[in-house]
């Protein structure tokens, strides 16, 4: 049983194709304008601090 019911409590459930964690200031950079650079749709950045 899912937690996430689409046109319930969610939009919609899609399947995620990748996720990192990343700390290290430089390298979240690097890899932030890798992924922009592919990136077809979306781009999910979360947790943001500076």
């Amino acid at each position: 049983m899912s937690l996430f019911r689409p046109g319930e409590n969610v939009e919609r459930v899609a399947e995620g194709v990748r996720a990192r964690v990343i700390i290290d200031g430089e390298a979240y950079f690097q890899a932030l304008a890798q992924a922009a650079a592919v990136a077809e749709e979306q781009l999910l950045i979360t947790a943001w601090a500076d």
